[in-house]
């Protein structure tokens, strides 16, 4: 399922996309849920390795054609995933995280303005703000540098 010209526009101007679930997939979404935190500190401990620990996520998320039809929208055909895969785990009270700006295996790399790779964020639950859901700063994946918003 490509994406319609007014979604990849957004995508290239703001720097994200949302693709909420679709209705009656929320059984999935528990399941996966559930995997996850049965995994423990194990989930941290396998880093971004966290894929064969959930198959699911991979098979029943991002090999659907729904997700595989937005990434190649963006992307084109043949495009391979963001090597960074870690489970994070917030909890309520956690110390929040300064703004800044995921990269490849810590080093800094210059952004281009013509997309060859995202970081598809997936949540399989609500992610209220006593849980301090990931943040975003529209249009900030054309800065140069970090900064401060």
């Amino acid at each position: 399922m490509s994406l319609t010209q007014e979604q990849v526009a957004h995508f290239l101007a703001e720097g994200y996309l949302e693709l909420p679930p679709p209705d009656g997939e929320d059984a999935l979404h528990r399941e996966i849920f559930d995997a996850a935190e049965a995994l423990g500190d194990t989930a941290e401990a396998l880093g971004n390795n966290i894929l064969p620990a959930l198959p699911d996520l991979a098979a029943k998320i991002y090999e659907t054609p729904r997700v595989q039809g937005a990434l190649t929208s963006i992307l084109g055909p043949g495009y391979a995933m963001h090597p960074h895969r870690f489970c994070h785990k917030s909890v309520p009270g956690r110390q929040a995280q300064t703004w800044h700006r995921d990269s490849f295996w810590g080093h800094w790399l210059p952004r281009n303005h013509r997309p060859y790779w995202v970081m598809a964020l997936y949540f399989p639950q609500d992610t209220p703000v006593e849980l301090g859901p990931t943040g975003i700063i529209p249009r900030s994946q054309y800065w140069n540098a970090d900064a401060d918003g």
